[in-house]
């Protein structure tokens, strides 16, 4: 899920393949296309966007990890719906109802589960008093609470 200013297909970056990706968008948008080899003369002549391509790629990575993590599927639901807050905030006239909900099954694909199990995690979180509903829309009650069982503070292993 990308939002304005942000990067996609950025995946193929670093080989001579094929990418094969696709996207959806959820309303009118412009992109903007840069062929690879622009893109790796920019890389190689300009050292401080060399060094955000890094930063940016580490992170990309860190998000990449976080979601092979064993943590329970709650967080993983809550994190999806994180991340759609983050791409689209909330209505204009409301303060808790994020601008464009996705699907359950979006939901469930993000998270890496199944759309009965988005249905329960979602249903807890609204019994936490983390999110309430307005049929299908989503209003986020508290932040804090949602950004906390999305990113859920690392253990130290038990030796």
């Amino acid at each position: 899920m990308a939002t304005s200013g942000e990067l996609l297909g950025h995946r193929a970056f670093g080989g001579n393949w094929e990418y094969p990706i696709s996207a959806l968008v959820l309303e009118d948008v412009e992109v903007l296309y840069i062929p690879l080899k622009v893109f790796e003369t920019m890389v190689k002549a300009d050292a401080n966007f060399s060094f955000h391509m890094m930063m940016f790629f580490a992170e990309e990575l860190r998000k990449s990890e976080a979601k092979i993590k064993h943590y329970p599927v709650k967080n993983l639901v809550a994190r999806a719906v994180l991340d759609n807050y983050r791409a689209f905030g909330f209505v204009e006239e409301s303060d808790s109802k994020i601008d464009h909900t996705l699907s359950r099954r979006d939901y469930a694909s993000m998270a890496g589960t199944t759309y009965e199990t988005v249905v329960r995690s979602l249903a807890q979180m609204k019994k936490d008093q983390i999110i309430d509903f307005e049929g299908k829309s989503i209003h986020i009650l508290d932040l804090d609470k949602l950004q906390n069982l999305a990113h859920p503070p690392y253990k130290k292993a038990k030796k």
